[in-house]
């Protein structure tokens, strides 16, 4: 996964460029919930997945049973 870039301290105008070794070319999602109760914490549920490929027969969506408690 490639590191999320952020806020720099460059100059205006110029583009800071960001080296990341050990890249791997491998695809990776995230699907995620957020769940909100009157009187309660927030809380952010998430589930990530490694790219599969769906033409050798892998999964191509997330089940309801992935999310349950």
């Amino acid at each position: 996964m490639t590191p999320p870039t952020s806020r720099t301290w460059a100059r205006r105008g110029t583009t800071p460029v960001i080296r990341v070794r050990g890249r791997s070319q491998r695809r990776f999602s995230i699907a995620a919930l957020c769940c909100y109760k009157p009187g309660e914490r927030s809380r952010l549920i998430y589930r990530p997945r490694r790219h599969t490929d769906h033409k050798s027969g892998g999964r191509k969506s997330f089940a309801w049973t992935e999310y349950r408690d």
